[in-house]
């Protein structure tokens, strides 16, 4: 099993779980593909994708949030870096079929993309 970040309340990560859990077995009828939109870190991206393919065997999308650029790679929130969390969501949940980011405010110039 996953667990939760380092210096998370453990408390809140567990009512962060059953209300995730709770919303994906409601919505389990209604959906063609799942979309694990805009997570801020590999754990929390993994966790939501794992419980997914746990309860479905629909097509699962990930989209991560960038919110920086540092040493060549896109940042999430929490730190950890996009190639990062897509490695570590992959080796936990083999059957993702999509995986994407939002980088708004990313500015693109002749030398690659950098956050601005």
């Amino acid at each position: 099993p996953i667990v939760e970040d380092e210096g998370s309340d453990p408390v809140v990560f567990n009512e962060f779980q059953r209300a995730t859990l709770d919303t994906i077995d409601a919505m389990m009828p209604y959906v063609d593909i799942w979309f694990v939109k805009d997570m801020d870190s590999k754990v929390q991206a993994t966790f939501l994708a794992d419980q997914v393919c746990s309860r479905s065997v629909k097509p699962i999308w990930v989209s991560w949030r960038i919110q920086g650029w540092e040493d060549d790679h896109y940042l999430l929130p929490s730190g950890d870096t996009l190639k990062d969390a897509v490695v570590h969501l992959h080796s936990w949940v083999p059957n993702i079929k999509a995986v994407m980011a939002n980088i708004q405010g990313v500015e693109r110039n002749e030398n690659g993309a950098r956050y601005e």
